[in-house]
This record gives C-alpha cells, structure tokens and sequence, in this order.
C-alpha cells in the first residue's frame, strides 16, 4: 500500500529560505494569527464556517499575507492563486474537513480516506483541462493538523501512473460501471492507493502542538509563506544568489535549464550531451539498465514514472539522483556550519571538520559509507575504523540518511562507476590539475571538492 512519510517543517523547507531570519513583528503577526485560528475553530460547525477561518488566517500578514488571492472554486473547497487577482494560476489546492468528521480525515500513518480521495480527484481533472501547469502544494486541513503535500510527487506517483490515468479518463468519459465521485473515490481511488508500492513524502503540522521555542515558531511560521507553500521566489534563494553553482550542478546531474514557452524547464540534457558516462544520470541510468534494476519494480510503481520502459528508467535514476545530491548539499552546509562554529580555533582543531574533500571521499563507495555507516549511526554504534576516520561528525536522526524505499529496491549511490568520466563544465568554478585546458577530463565525484 501507499506509505506516508511525514516529515517536520524544519525537514521540509528549502535550506537558505529555513536561514532567513523573520522580524520579531513577522513572528508575533504569526503567533496572534495561530492562536486566534484555534481559538476560532468550533468541530460542530459546517466545512464553510472553517473555510472563512482559513481563509482569514492565511491571508494574515504574518502568514501567506494579503498578496495571493484565496476562494473557492467550483468543487474546490480553497484554491490559493500565485498573485492577488482571480485570474491568476492556482498555486495550491487545498481540501477541508471539519475536526469533528475523523472519518474523512487523513491521519498521518493513514492517507487512503475520503479527503485525500476528493484531493486527487481535483488534481486529476486540473491536469486533464491543463489548469494545474503551475500548481505547486495539495493542501488536507482540519484547521488543527495540515498534510502539505508536494506537486511533484502527485505527477510522479498519480498522474504519470498509466493505470490511474486511464480509469480516471474512463469514469470521467462515463465508461465505467459508475459515473459517480464516491464510485471514483472507492472503485478507484482506495484500491489504488491500497495497492500501490509507493512512498509519499508530506509535510505534517498540529498547530495544536506547542511549539518548542522559537526556533521551532519560526519554521512553523516559514511553511505557510509563499516561497514554501507557494514555491516563490525569495531573497536568499540558491539559485539566484549563485547561479553559477546552480547551472554547474545541473550540469553534473545531467540536466539543463531550457526556455519554453514563457517558462524556464529543467530537462535532460540533449541527446548528443548524453554520451557522456560520467553524468550522475547517465551513469545511474547504466547501471539500472545494464543490472535490470527496473525489474525489482513491481508494475503498478514502474507505471507511476512513466508508460514506457526509457520513461520509466529516466524517471527512476533521477528520484535517485536528486536523493543523493540533496544528502551532499545538506553534508555542505553542515561542513561549513561546523567549520564557521569552530573558526579562530588553530587549524589542527578546525581542518577535521572539513570532511567532504577528495581524501576523505575519493569514490561512490566510500560516500555510500558516510550515508549509511557514519551519519545515520550514534557514535557509539560505529566501526572502529568509522570512528577513527570520522571521530568528528555528529549522528544526523534524519531519515535523510536512512535508505529510501526506491533505494532498497533499486541501488544506492555505492553502485554507480566511479571510473566513468566527465568532462568539465565549460564554466566550471572548479580547479582543475595542472595540464587540464577546456577539454580536460576528471571522474564523477565532483560534489568533495
């Protein structure tokens, strides 16, 4: 079956928009705008008694703010748009149930209920009519507990599910034995969910929880303004403030950033750039397919990342490759925090915090052990080689570092061919060795540098 992977906010939000730090007004906006929603909140009211309250806190200044338009629309209990007019793209969807109907309501070991039913229904026919080019976050709120869910997950897991697509468009075209939504949402929708050997990451937050200081008031605030509920853009934003690392990593995952229509897409890059081995995507899509790894698959997954088999392994290798960049840039920023905290120290004292260099990572393998046997294990649970060569990394009780189902079934990063070879970025920021022109080549480890 579907299995929910909850996440905290602090876990969920983009690293540099987490550091951003709020006024004191900003947070105590917040905090009158939380407590008055609890207080606001009566279980034995109607759905559209809790709509308006919704509504009213997150337009509050202190949380998504005044400037995105909020309402209903058709069947859609709240749709937040990307700006503050009408006209403009729904951003989230949003699906509301009253606190009382526990019957209905996700829980967070427990998505295949009526409301995530309903959520997907409206996301399915949104990508059928072609309104959800720019939706970003499904929403399931109580007024108490809210399950952010990403986008991206919804296409990957549903809509590019061929199955799923094909019995909605069937229900929706009066071809099946019910015409109904409750025949969609339990003919359909729960055996679906039932069935389906998927993970499903989400954001989960009970405002009723109290927060563990301000800290933790700050990224529960952080998750219901716009450059993360909304994905907008934002001040510190990696990608503005340094987009030559940004186009760089693209590079060495093996994607590009291409203008379409109005729009800027991150695709694969083009066919006569796919020769190159070394790319983090090229190599993972070798080994899938020269080790048949798709096979470890059972179809109803294989079919959520595409309808045919390159579909399939382009979709696979790159839910691989963006876990493991994602677990090196957060070891980068962790590098760099510890090397900050102990700075003035004698470089003696400093230089073993420094643990992402070629020495320490010469190959894959080896940064496969720094996931698994070094970052994810207490100190005390290390090998006695781990503890000498790392003596200075904490343990990270993050499910970032525990294996993902996909890598379970699939590979890890041990697998890829740490001989495969790439050649540099013709803007590269890196150093390259003495002898190495534009045309210079080196093995596919560039994250240790």
């Amino acid at each position: 079956m579907l299995t929910p992977r909850p996440e905290t906010p602090t876990q969920a939000l983009d690293l540099a928009f987490r550091r951003q730090k709020p006024t004191r007004a900003q947070l105590d906006d917040f905090l009158a705008a939380q407590q008055h929603l609890l207080a606001a909140i009566n279980p034995a009211e109607s759905e559209e008694h809790l709509k308006k309250l919704l509504t009213d806190f997150l337009a509050h200044p202190g949380v998504l703010g005044p400037d995105y338009y909020l309402n209903v629309s058709k069947r859609r209990d709240l749709v937040i748009r990307t700006g503050p007019k009408e006209a403009a793209p729904v951003g989230a969807l949003v699906e509301v149930k009253r606190a009382a109907n526990e019957g209905e309501m996700v829980t967070p070991d427990n998505l295949n209920r009526k409301a995530f039913h309903e959520l997907l229904l409206y996301y399915l026919e949104d990508r059928r009519d072609g309104l959800a080019d720019n939706l970003r976050r499904l929403v399931i709120t109580n007024g108490y507990e809210w399950f952010v869910f990403d986008a991206l997950d919804f296409d990957r897991l549903f809509w590019r599910n061929t199955s799923l697509k094909n019995d909605f468009l069937a229900w929706a075209d009066g071809k099946k034995a019910g015409k109904t939504t409750d025949y969609f949402y339990s003919s359909i929708a729960k055996p679906l969910l039932a069935g389906l050997a998927a993970e499903l990451p989400f954001t989960y937050l009970d405002l009723r929880t109290p927060t563990g200081g301000e800290r933790d008031l700050i990224t529960r605030a952080k998750l219901f303004q716009a450059p993360h509920l909304l994905k907008a853009a934002f001040a510190q934003d990696a990608n503005t403030l340094n987009r030559a690392f940004y186009e760089e990593l693209l590079y060495l995952i093996g994607l590009e950033e291409v203008p379409e229509k109005g729009r800027k897409l991150i695709k694969r890059v083009a066919p006569a750039e796919r020769e190159q081995a070394g790319s983090l995507l090229r190599n993972t899509i070798d080994v899938l397919e020269s080790e048949d790894r798709l096979a470890e698959l059972p179809p109803a997954e294989r079919n959520a990342y595409g309808a045919t088999y390159e579909a399939q392994l382009f979709g696979v290798a790159l839910e691989l490759c963006l876990t493991w960049v994602n677990r090196v840039l957060f070891l980068k920023l962790l590098e760099g925090q510890l090397r900050r905290y102990h700075a003035g120290n004698p470089a003696a004292l400093t230089e073993p915090f420094r643990f992402l260099t070629p020495a320490l990572i010469p190959d894959f393998d080896t940064l496969n052990d720094l996931f698994f046997k070094v970052l994810n294990k207490p100190a005390d649970q290390r090998t006695a080689a781990i503890q000498k060569r790392y003596a200075h990394l904490p343990y990270l009780n993050s499910s970032l570092y525990e294996p993902s189902e996909l890598e379970r079934r699939t590979i890890t990063v041990r697998s890829l061919r740490a001989t495969a070879r790439l050649a540099y970025y013709p803007r590269t920021v890196l150093p390259r060795p003495a002898g190495a022109g534009r045309g210079g080549r080196r093995g596919s480890v560039p994250f240790v540098n």
